[in-house]
């Protein structure tokens, strides 16, 4: 019982204190999220990103990815990744919906707009942070 109660961060922080880490936590998941949201936005129009996974071909006149034998990788390649998928938007769906009302949740009621208003604004930020580094 010992064990638990070093890592039980209830019993270190009281009132104001374990607000503001809850909502520096859950601010954090959000940023992270924007900085994901980001990266991936651009990964997959990427000339260097079709070169290596051989999705389709570059297209020079438009400037774009064109995908050849779309029935077949639909039906074969798509298959494969759908499991990791599945459990990837359940994992991200379950972020976005228990983070907000987490933080909410916890804070006072005169507070609740400010926490959310952080979080999301920490979600463009993430982005934001995302488009710089690329």
């Amino acid at each position: 019982m010992e064990r638990i109660s070093k890592f039980n961060l209830v019993h270190r922080f009281e009132k104001r204190a374990l607000l503001i880490a809850i909502n520096c936590v859950a601010a954090l998941s959000i940023f992270f999220f924007g900085y994901d949201q980001g990266v991936m936005g651009g990964v997959n129009t990427a000339r260097s990103y079709v070169d290596i996974m051989s999705f389709g071909h570059w297209n020079d006149v438009t400037k774009s990815v064109i995908i050849d034998k779309p029935t077949l990788q639909g039906g074969i390649v798509a298959v494969y990744y759908l499991p990791a998928r599945i459990f990837n938007g359940i994992g991200t769906g379950i972020l976005n919906a228990i983070t907000p009302v987490w933080a909410t949740e916890t804070a006072e009621h005169t507070s609740r707009g400010q926490f959310v208003a952080i979080e999301f604004t920490l979600n463009i930020f993430g982005v934001v942070v995302a488009y710089w580094i690329e």
